[in-house]
């Protein structure tokens, strides 16, 4: 998992980018004002039964809340193994 300031960083953006101010993520998510002001600012990180929310409020899935958004890319190694073929 990333550190609390990378998913505080993108708490902060997600949330702006909903059009939502601290005190009304705070209000929807269920927790105190002073609690999104410490996930944005990287001093604590969300306890996961509050992801679930925090992610259907910004509208985002739990994995891209945690770590970003996908680049919709798979890397794939092949390995030969040139003795056998």
């Amino acid at each position: 998992m990333n550190d609390g300031n990378e998913i505080g960083n993108r708490l902060r953006k997600l949330r702006k980018r909903a059009g939502l101010t601290q005190e009304e993520l705070a209000e929807r998510v269920d927790v105190h004002l002073n609690t999104i002001s410490r996930w944005e600012t990287g001093v604590d990180i969300p306890k996961t039964f509050k992801l679930k929310r925090l992610a259907e409020t910004l509208g985002v899935s739990e994995s891209e809340l945690l770590n970003g958004p996908s680049d919709g890319k798979v890397k794939i190694t092949l390995v030969y193994d040139w003795d056998k073929m």
